[in-house]
């Protein structure tokens, strides 16, 4: 199993960049089905006004 996450904060990312990043629920859904049909077990995306992160698990590790 490989679990891999990617995200940003209000720690360290300005308010523009997070905007950018944010989802709306429309977007959340869009993103799942995209991931899901790239082998992609499990997703959990999590956006809020702070953050916005995914997280992702897979049995297929893919390098490069």
């Amino acid at each position: 199993m490989n679990i891999g996450v990617i995200g940003v904060n209000h720690n360290v990312a300005p308010i523009e960049i997070r905007e950018k990043v944010s989802f709306t629920d429309i977007q959340k859904i869009e993103a799942i089905n995209y991931l899901l049909d790239k082998e992609i077990e499990e997703i959990i995306i999590l956006s809020t006004c702070n953050r916005s992160e995914i997280y992702i698990q897979s049995k297929i590790l893919k390098t490069k």
